[in-house]
């Protein structure tokens, strides 16, 4: 029989496409399945694909979306999407800590702790991106965080639909497929 880490390369993928293809689909700013993907590569996923996974995510669908002329999507300022890009490769270590500890109160904790730290990481890039808009002050840090606040509401309902969704998916494909395999060399 197999084990759940022989399917979680499979799946990682699949929901990578989904991840990128959802970047196309209307939603409300924020609600992405990117850092979802982040949490799960880093939980089921090894090396380097862990980190990979949500930023080629972001990546593939900025590519795309820029070869499209997608309004919104595609790629703008080098630092800001650095700091997008980065926050969302830190899912991956929250997603790390989850090893061995897969169950719906951690997950949905590390949902929420890394939508505070997404938020954090990727506004304190638009803040050093967008110098005309905030002063290069305190003040104008707390003002871009502040300016931020409609979106981040949105990044943790996103964050935690889509790791209820991504870990609960293969927690039931992990259950069925290996109850039919069992089945099957029973018979």
């Amino acid at each position: 029989m197999r084990s759940k880490n022989d399917y979680s390369q499979w799946v990682a993928v699949l929901f990578l496409v989904a991840a990128i293809a959802l970047r196309f689909v209307p939603h409300p700013a924020n609600f992405a399945p990117v850092a979802a993907l982040g949490l799960f590569a880093g939980c089921y996923l090894r090396g380097w694909a862990a980190w990979l996974l949500p930023v080629g995510a972001m990546v593939a669908s900025d590519w795309l979306g820029h070869l499209l002329q997608v309004p919104g999507m595609g790629f703008y300022s080098t630092i800001g999407m650095a700091f997008v890009y980065g926050g969302f490769a830190l899912a991956s270590i929250f997603g790390y800590v989850l090893r061995g500890r897969d169950r719906v109160a951690p997950i949905m904790g590390a949902a929420v702790a890394n939508s505070l730290v997404f938020f954090l990481v990727s506004n304190f890039g638009a803040y050093l991106t967008y110098e005309s808009d905030y002063e290069r002050s305190s003040w104008g840090l707390l003002q871009c965080y502040y300016a931020a606040l409609p979106f981040y509401g949105n990044s943790i309902l996103g964050d935690v639909f889509f790791s209820a969704i991504f870990f609960g998916g293969y927690q039931y494909l992990t259950r069925s497929v290996g109850a039919e395999v069992g089945e099957s060399s029973k018979a």
